[in-house]
């Protein structure tokens, strides 16, 4: 069986890493797999996960990067601190979204996070050994079937880059059942671009599972879920949910210049590198099934529930 790395980002927040190593750990996948974890300039986090066990089958690898002067520090030291929560500390979970729902996004802070978020998944893809490579959140967690599952759709296919679903889940764990999409950049559109999921059948109503897609169509008008409207294809893929070769993203690294009009639309990491594969013509496929538990908190994701009459 083909050896697997998962590469996690994270920084300052050791207790939520801890579920997701688990997560990788109790996989069903029945060849090796190597969780990668690229902690972003903080000592804290390398100190408190070196306790995790790692087997050679289910290995644990850490790799602390530090920040060279010219990028922030996210306000927190440099040593990670409180950092990481979603909204300062440049990588992990939230902040790998960057989505701030009704548009109360900082873009000053967007424009040294995202390249920031960029160059660590880099980082990672170059550091792995394995053919293929997935990601997940700090954050985040795995279904023990979600790498078994993603490999086989590529033995179906013969695709490099195949893809799950995702269920969404507030922070405590409940499902995330509101009608609305919960990252919409724009206020008052999250009723509107839930409607639009709902009727391309990829928020399956009344339920907490996103079916993410994406339309192989001309990439030069490239929209991004957060901002779609009636006229727009979905592009729609988590960075979470993906499995690809390693010399796929090798070849075709995650961009890490980001325009003042990328800001403007909310171009996150994710939706660069789905612009960037699609651009080539690469084949995707998804299994359509919601492996992937993404939990919504932090400052990127911070619409909460309203009541209705």
């Amino acid at each position: 069986m083909e050896k697997i790395t998962v590469i996690t980002l994270t920084r300052g927040r050791p207790d939520m890493l801890r579920r997701s190593i688990e997560s990788v750990r109790r996989q069903d996948y029945p060849g090796p797999v190597e969780h990668l974890v690229v902690i972003d300039d903080c000592e804290r986090t390398a100190r408190e996960i070196a306790d995790e066990v790692s087997t050679d089958h289910r290995r644990l690898t850490t790799h602390l990067v530090r920040r060279p002067g010219y990028e922030g520090d996210g306000g927190d030291g440099g040593d990670g601190g409180d950092g990481g929560d979603g909204g300062d500390g440049g990588a992990g979970g939230d902040v790998g979204d960057g989505r701030s729902a009704g548009g109360a996004g900082d873009t000053d802070s967007r424009a040294w996070i995202y390249p920031r978020i960029s160059r660590l998944l880099n980082k990672g893809a170059a550091l792995a050994d394995s053919t293929w490579i997935s990601f997940l959140d700090d954050d985040n967690e795995y279904r023990p079937d979600h790498l078994r599952g993603l490999m086989a759709l590529v033995e179906k296919t013969g695709y490099p880059a195949v893809h799950s679903a995702r269920s969404i889940h507030w922070a405590d764990g409940t499902p995330y059942l509101e009608p609305r999409f919960p990252w919409a950049h724009v206020p008052g559109t999250a009723e509107e671009i839930y409607e639009l999921m709902c009727a391309r059948g990829i928020w399956v109503r009344g339920t907490n599972v996103l079916r993410d897609r994406a339309v192989p169509i001309d990439v030069s008008v490239f929209r991004n879920s957060t901002i779609m409207t009636s006229r727009d294809a979905p592009f729609l893929v988590d960075q979470n949910i993906w499995l690809m070769r390693r010399d796929l993203m090798l070849a075709h690294p995650i961009p890490d210049a980001f325009s003042a009009r990328d800001l403007h639309e909310n171009m996150g990491p994710d939706d660069m590198q789905l612009k960037v594969l699609l651009s080539q013509g690469i084949p995707i496929a998804s299994t359509g099934e919601p492996t992937v538990r993404y939990y919504l908190g932090g400052v990127s994701n911070n619409l909460r529930p309203v009541p209705r009459g």
